[in-house]
Parts: structure tokens; C-alpha cells; sequence
């Protein structure tokens, strides 16, 4: 596998047809941004101890099935893993910024988990306080959620477009859920929304044709824009008193909705809002 390399950047990785392997030379200090993007027959990654930063959408859409991040590795660049086909996520464990635990990388100080894969398993121990944005969009093989209470925020597109999905199961803690956090989880039947969470996002469950059911439960109070959005499997939804607010096309395209089931409620200015 070739690379090509300038004064410590990676920059761009140039498979052979059919090499599933790449190792990164030592010396390297930075990968740079979308210096693996692309790169779909490639599998696994050795990272040297010499670099220090993977730069954005670095194995963007790559086949990378697993990644090791070595104790130097101090930034991570948005997007890094963005729609690879992760099955392992492991980090060194005297890393100062980041640590892995249940297949899941997480900024240690931050308290985000900022990189899933269809074997992860949310910790439950305090040390994920948010799900951070896109961190598990397009995640093949995914099946079922479970986010701990320990967790107060789940950030804009965090599952979005995961067509294995089936079910999630939010824990009483969960406060905010963002916008397009489920949209298009095609196969998502069943979802469990406590009553800690006050906020449902933009476009939250947009396009989950397989959901049949909702139950808000007190003590949400906005929907916003398009959170059911074109939902075209839905037939009952239950809205409490809570609810001050229920923004623009909510549930549009909910065809199986029966017109009476669907509750009427002010829109507010802000209810397009995340």
C-alpha cells in the first residue's frame, strides 16, 4: 500500500486493488483529512506511535472493521470514522484525551461519546453524559439501543439512517433528544421515551416507517418541527398535558394515523427549533 506523505502529514492513502491492510509509517504525525476516505476494501489500520492527530473524515467510508487509537493520538478530527464498518473500537489505556469502553470511543474530559459501532454497548458508569453528534449514523448492523440514564443528551443525527435498528430503550436521565437523533431508522419499530426528557428534536423519528406506536410521557414539553414526520406506520400516539408546544408538520405523512388521533396544540414561534 503507498502513501503519500508530506513533512508528517499523511495525506492520501493509494491502495492496490484487493489490499485489506495498511500500515502507516512511523514518523507520521498527522493523518490527514480524508486520507483513507473511500478506501472500502481496506479492513484494519496500524497506527504508529509517532501520530498525533487524525484528521477529519480521515477513514471516511472506508471498510475499516476495527481501529486501535495509541496513547499519543491527542485530536480527533469530526467525521474520523464517519460511516466505516466498524465492529471494534479499542484505545490505548494511558491515552489523556480519549478512552474506549463497550466498543465505544469517548472523550474522556468532555464526557461524549463521539464513535459508535454495531457492537458497542453504552456505559452505564457515569463516564457518557452525551451521545454526540453523528456518532453512529449509518451504523450497519446495529439492531438495538439501550442509553443509560447516565445520559442527558442525545445530539443531532447521533442514530440517524440506521436501517438495522429495532428498538431503543432510553433510561429516565435522558433530557434531550436532537434533531434527526433517529431519522430514517427504517426497520425501528419500538422506542422507550422517559419522562425525564422535555426536549423531542427537528425531524427526531423522520422517516421511521416501521413505527407503529408512541407514548410521550409527561413532562415533555416541545415537539418540534417534522419530529414524526412521514412515521407512514403510525397509529396511535398518546400527548400529555406537558406538551406547551407541537411544531410545523409533526406528523405529516402519517398516513395511519387516524385524523382525531392526532392532537391539536399551539404552534409556538421556537417549535422548529432543536
Amino acid at each position: 500500500m503507498k502513501f503519500r506523505i508530506d513533512n508528517g502529514i499523511l495525506k492520501k492513502c493509494i491502495p492496490e486493488k484487493g489490499e485489506t491492510a495498511a500500515v502507516i509509517p512511523d514518523g507520521v504525525i498527522i493523518i490527514g483529512e480524508g486520507a483513507f476516505a473511500d478506501c472500502r476494501d481496506l479492513t484494519s489500520v496500524t497506527i504508529p506511535d509517532s501520530v498525533k492527530t487524525i484528521g477529519a473524515s480521515a477513514f471516511w467510508n472506508s471498510g475499516l472493521t476495527s481501529v486501535t487509537i495509541p496513547d499519543g493520538i491527542t485530536c480527533i478530527g469530526d467525521f474520523a470514522f464517519f460511516m466505516c464498518d466498524l465492529e471494534s473500537i479499542t484505545v490505548l489505556p494511558d491515552n489523556p484525551v480519549y478512552w474506549s469502553a463497550g466498543n465505544c470511543l469517548i472523550e474522556k474530559n468532555a464526557k461524549k461519546l463521539i464513535s459508535g459501532c454495531k457492537n458497542s454497548v453504552i456505559p452505564s458508569d457515569g463516564s457518557v453524559r452525551s451521545i454526540g453528534a453523528f456518532a453512529f449514523y449509518g451504523c450497519k448492523g446495529l439492531t438495538s439501543v439501550t442509553i443509560p440514564g447516565s445520559v442527558r443528551s442525545i445530539e443531532k443525527n447521533a442514530f440517524c439512517a440506521c436501517y438495522d435498528l429495532l428498538t431503543i430503550e432510553m433510561r429516565r436521565g435522558v433530557s434531550r433528544i436532537g434533531a434527526e437523533a433517529f431519522s430514517c431508522c427504517r426497520a425501528l419499530a419500538s422506542v422507550t421515551i422517559p419522562d425525564s426528557v422535555r426536549n423531542i428534536g427537528a425531524w427526531a423519528f423522520f422517516g421511521c416507517i416501521s413505527l407503529t406506536s408512541v407514548t410521550i410521557p409527561g413532562g415533555v414539553e416541545h415537539i418540534r418541527m417534522g419530529a414524526f414526520y412521514n412515521c407512514s406506520a403510525l397509529t396511535s400516539i398518546t400527548i400529555p398535558d406537558s406538551v406547551t408546544s407541537i411544531g410545523k408538520n409533526v406528523f405529516f405523512g402519517c398516513s395511519s394515523l387516524p385524523p382525531d388521533k392526532i392532537p391539536e396544540k399551539v404552534n409556538c414561534p421556537d417549535a422548529s427549533s432543536d
